[in-house]
């Protein structure tokens, strides 16, 4: 039993052995073929794209018609991006930018206004100073003329009676008026006043007012005005 004991450590001993003595092997060997084999890239390559290809983007500002930003090909001029903004302006300085420029991405092209002439400020004269005035002696004061008096009412005479202002006059009664009171009438006077009583007499009482046209000396006229102030009764 002890014998068969050893017998197996033995085995054992042997394996573990063999088992190291393969891997020290491997390593010194087979390892260093593999590590000695250098590494190579695939066929694969990376290619850069082309500059020519990439478009350019500009900022166009100043004096131009429609500044703003640009997309122009690679190789393009600041010619071809003011060209693109609309041109230049009236206002604007062309020989402030090299039209003949290549752009770059990302570029600013800024056109200069022309300079403008400063106002020139207009000289102000100097103001004079006023000449000393001599003194005037006081005047004496003049008299105060006395007021003019209202030169008195003139009486116009009248062939009428005198009525209360703004009361209307009686009529006078052709039919029984006198001969002062027919002078009362507008526009008969003493002559036709006469007649008109010597018709009254005649013919006797007038029956309206247009029988008066039958008075000597009396017409349509006047017949219109004695309408006015007078009645038959």
């Amino acid at each position: 039993m002890l014998e068969s004991l050893r017998t197996g450590q033995k085995v054992a001993a042997a394996l573990i052995l063999a088992a190291v003595v393969g891997i020290v092997s491997w390593s010194a060997f087979g390892g260093a073929r593999y590590a000695a084999t250098p590494a190579t890239a695939g066929d694969v390559t990376y290619t850069a794209p082309d500059a020519a290809s990439v478009p350019l983007r500009v900022h166009v500002v100043g004096e131009v018609r429609q500044p703003g930003l640009y997309t122009l090909c690679a190789g393009s001029r600041v010619c071809n991006a003011i060209e693109c903004a609309g041109g230049f302006t009236s206002a604007a300085r062309p020989d402030s930018v090299n039209l003949a420029a290549y752009l770059e991405d990302g570029q600013q092209v800024r056109v200069e206004a022309v300079p403008q002439p400063e106002p020139q400020a207009v000289p102000v004269p100097a103001p004079v100073a006023a000449a000393p005035v001599a003194p005037q002696p006081d005047a004496q004061a003049a008299p105060t003329p006395a007021p003019a008096q209202a030169p008195a009412p003139v009486a116009r005479p009248t062939s009428q009676p005198p009525f209360a202002q703004g009361q209307p006059q009686p009529r006078v009664r052709l039919n029984s008026a006198g001969l002062e009171e027919l002078q009362r009438i507008e526009g008969i006077g003493p002559e036709l006043a006469k007649n008109i009583l010597a018709y009254r007499a005649v013919n006797g009482p007038f029956r309206s007012i247009e029988d008066l046209d039958q008075v000597p000396g009396i017409g349509p006229a006047t017949v219109e005005r004695i309408r006015v102030s007078a009645s038959l009764n």
